[in-house]
């Protein structure tokens, strides 16, 4: 349940009015160690005309992580130009 939202936001912003859709979605697990990787193209000026239930998604998974996997998880999350990238490491 944790993943779930990356993807489905990748498909939600990556999709759609974006000029040529990119999306990537990586999953590897070694030695215990989960490593999930989403990049997406995304468009800024569609997602300015989110409602007031947009943006729950990834602070309801930050939420998650504390609480399943404290001091054992890495999330970092970049948006550059039209090119939106989470990347989460979590140790099992």
């Amino acid at each position: 349940m944790l993943l779930i939202p990356f993807a489905e936001n990748a498909f939600k912003h990556g999709t759609g009015y974006v000029d040529q859709p990119y999306i990537d979605i990586n999953l590897t697990v070694k030695e215990s160690v989960l490593v999930f990787k989403v990049k997406n193209k995304f468009d800024r000026e569609a997602d300015t005309s989110k409602d007031e239930s947009s943006g729950i998604g990834l602070s309801n998974v930050r939420s998650r992580l504390i609480l399943l996997y404290p001091g054992r998880h890495e999330l970092v999350i970049q948006t550059d130009k039209s090119l939106f990238s989470i990347d989460l490491t979590v140790n099992l």
